[in-house]
C-alpha cells in the first residue's frame, strides 16, 4: 500500500512504531527486484482492495505506476490461486496453534 498509496499511513512495526524510512525500503526492493528480473505478482482482488477507494483518478495512475515497471504482472485471482493461498493460510494458522499448544477444534475436512 506504501508503493501505491502514498496516502496511506505507514504501518508500525512489531513494536507498533511507524516504520522507518518505509517508502525508501520499498523502492529500493523494487528497483532489486527488476534489476534480478522478478516478478512481483499482484492478484486481481489485491488490486481491487487497494483502487476501492483510491477514486477514478487516482485508480488510473496506481494502474499506470504498476504497468511503469516490469516488475508488476498483474494476474486473475482463479481457483488454483484459491486452492493455494487457502493451503498457505491452513498452514499458518496450524503454526500458530501449535506454537500457542492449541489444536484446532474444527474438523478440516468438513464442509
Amino acid at each position: 500500500m506504501p508503493l501505491l498509496r502514498p496516502d496511506i499511513p505507514v504501518p508500525g512495526g512489531p513494536s507498533g512504531t511507524p516504520i522507518q524510512k518505509a517508502k525508501e525500503r520499498i523502492d529500493h526492493l523494487v528497483k532489486e527486484l527488476e534489476r534480478d528480473e522478478t516478478k512481483i505478482i499482484v492478484p486481481t482482488p489485491a488490486l481491487s482492495e487497494i483502487l476501492v477507494r483510491a477514486g477514478a483518478e487516482a485508480s488510473g495512475k496506481i494502474i499506470e505506476h504498476l504497468q511503469k515497471f516490469a516488475v508488476f504482472r498483474i494476474e486473475p485471482f482463479d481457483t488454483r490461486a484459491a486452492i493455494e493461498v487457502a493451503a498457505m493460510t491452513r498452514e499458518l494458522l496450524d503454526s500458530r496453534q501449535r506454537k500457542r499448544g492449541t489444536s484446532n477444534s474444527t474438523d478440516k475436512d468438513q464442509i
